[in-house]
């Protein structure tokens, strides 16, 4: 299978980090948003979009990449780090997808919670929630391939879920 990984990563790189281990454990094509061209998203059988969560909701230039997308029936997936899980940050950008006649075959939002501990005492050592981030991102690839890639039902209509 044929597949594309697109992200945005600005902050902390977090988003960066998933990206590749998604990519590692599928054998994937990884690029940033700035690299990715819409009309060469057709190429792919299954594309990943992702990012860190702005005010609610993805990156802006990743939403402006998949309302320039022209429509096209593919499978797609949504990712996201985050400092809270809330299904309100993928509404929007599962929507614009929809629109283009996509199917969500998955979703994934990561909590990794660091930003909210870059203010207070423990600051100077990363945050008291140091080294979670990676474990959690080394452990998810797998939890990621069992979930939607090995009992993926292409073209039918499922329940998303949200993996923690």
């Amino acid at each position: 299978m044929n597949t594309l990984i697109v992200y945005k990563s600005y902050h902390r790189m977090n988003t960066e980090k998933v990206a590749k281990a998604m990519a590692e454990a599928m054998n994937a094509q990884l690029t940033k948003v700035e690299d990715a061209r819409p009309e060469a998203l057709a190429e792919y059988d299954l594309i990943g979009f992702g990012s860190g969560i702005y005010g609610l909701k993805h990156h802006k230039a990743l939403i402006d990449l998949i309302e320039a997308m022209p429509a096209m029936d593919k499978n797609v997936f949504v990712f996201s780090t985050c400092g809270n899980l809330r299904e309100v940050n993928h509404k929007l950008i599962k929507e614009k997808l929809t629109e283009r006649g996509c199917h969500i075959v998955g979703e994934f939002a990561g909590a990794l919670r660091l930003n909210r501990d870059w203010k207070g005492a423990l600051a100077f050592i990363g945050g008291k929630n140091k080294g979670i981030q990676t474990r959690r991102i080394w452990r998810m690839p797998v939890r990621l391939r069992r979930a939607f890639w090995v009992r993926r039902r292409p073209r039918r209509r499922c329940r998303q879920s949200v993996l923690v």
